[in-house]
Order: C-alpha cells, then structure tokens, then sequence
C-alpha cells in the first residue's frame, strides 16, 4: 500500500533507477547549458527567462528519458504539451521548474488542476488511483542558475506537501527532504550499492 503523505515511500515505489535517472536529468542539462553558453553566447544572452525554462523542460525531459525508457514499468507520454511519466502504473511524473517553497508555475487548465491535485487517500491505497508527482529543479532568480533536482508532491496548485533534494549519481548524494517533516520518523531506507553510490533516503 502507498501513502500520499510519505515521502519513503514514494521513493522505494519509484526505484532506484528513476529517481537516478530525476537526479542525473539536472546536472546534465546544467552542462548542456554551459555547452550551449559557450557556443552561442549572445543567443543565451538574449533568450527570454520563458524561452529558457521551455529549453531547460526540453533537455531534462529527453534525459530522463533516454534512461527509463526501456524500463518494463515505465510508460512514457508525449502528446502535444502533454509530457508524463507512468511508473507501475501507480506513480504519474511531470516536470517542471519549483522555487524555493516547491512552487511551481502552469497555465490553470482543467487538465493541469486535475493533476495538482490528488486523489482520495483510499483510492490510492486500494490501487485504484495514482499519484501526481512533479520532478524537476530548483531556480534561483537571483543568480539565474539551475539548482538541484527535486521532487514533490501537493494536493492542490500551491498546497506542497512535500518537496526533496534527489541525489546526483556523480557524487553518490542522499536523497534530503527540503520542506521538513511533513510525515511521522520512520527508520532510514538504504537501497542496495549501486554502480554511482549508494542512495540514502532519510527519515521525512
């Protein structure tokens, strides 16, 4: 059974290899941006902070991707401006760019306000419903500087229930909540070693 409110647990449904895979997708796409700096400054330079972002969705949704995309339970969706991930069929991904509180910026379409907001607990538990998930990265406007891969759940377009820091494969980082306890302290979860380090996901 999955509960909306603990963050462990959607880490060990997700697995290893996706939350990899949301973690790698930023620093990647942090070099990708460099690249793209240092060939064509004054195009960067004058990009719009809207332009950007939409360049920025592009790269991490194609490296996540190309990492989960032969995984037998993951469903990749890619209609028009609708770009999600099905993992199990228990967890629907979007990405997107969060702020320091986890929020986030969309259009309020019914479709985007459907996915906002959760489904009721017990539908979840009885497997009748998934959860809405939005990955992505932390900006700093002040800097104008992509900040660390995240991941959060909310009920609702500004109700953030909570927001973590996904590791970086490179350097073996823990999975660290942001937000705060938002769920009772349960004991630490290891995954198993892997070829980048092994991945911690402490107590929410």
């Amino acid at each position: 059974m999955k509960s909306l409110r603990n963050s462990e647990e959607v880490v060990e449904g997700l697995g290893e290899k996706v939350i990899e895979a949301l973690g790698a997708a930023i620093p990647r796409t942090r070099l990708d941006l460099a690249r793209y700096q240092a060939m064509l400054p004054d195009i960067v330079a004058t990009s719009s902070s809207r332009g950007l972002a939409n360049w920025f969705h592009d790269r991490i949704w194609f490296h996540v991707v190309s990492d989960i995309e032969t995984l037998d339970n993951t469903v990749i969706v890619d209609r028009g401006p609708t770009r999600e991930i099905v993992i199990d069929g228990s967890y629907r991904i979007r990405v997107k760019r969060h702020d320091k509180k986890g929020q986030i910026s969309t259009y309020p379409t019914q479709s985007a306000l459907e996915f906002l907001s959760q489904p009721p607990e017990q539908l979840v538990l009885d497997g009748l419903a998934e959860v809405h998930l939005i990955a992505g990265y932390q900006w700093n406007p002040t800097t104008h500087e992509i900040g660390p891969a995240v991941l959060s759940l909310r009920d609702g377009r500004n109700n953030v229930i909570w927001m973590m820091e996904l590791p970086d494969p490179a350097t073996g980082a823990p999975v660290i909540d942001i937000t705060g306890p938002r769920t009772p302290e349960i004991p630490t979860i290891e995954f198993p070693s892997s070829s980048v380090g092994e991945t911690e996901v402490r107590p929410q």
